[in-house]
């Protein structure tokens, strides 16, 4: 097998990231792709995707006024639970 990629961009970063790790450039490569694959697999799984929403509502929350934090809506109703 071999990969043979003409980019002298490509080929400078791949061989500076390989000469601050001490490792081979083939190992700097493999790595990389292996993170970017893994992120581009979580992104279709959905995981990103609940985890970006949850962040979303957590910055949401933190925004609201003070005592804004609960779904309680007891005013609303009367005491037979029907609306107002």
């Amino acid at each position: 097998m071999s990969l043979n990629i003409k980019n002298e961009e490509a080929h400078k970063m791949a061989a500076e990231l390989a000469a601050i790790r001490g490792v081979s450039m083939t190992a700097v490569v493999v790595e990389v792709l292996r993170k970017e694959l893994e992120a581009e697999r979580g992104k279709r799984t959905g995981k990103r995707t609940v985890e970006g929403m949850l962040e979303a509502a957590r910055r949401f929350r933190e925004g609201l006024p003070a005592g804004m934090h609960s779904s309680d809506h007891n005013d609303l109703y009367d005491e037979n639970g029907l609306p107002c």
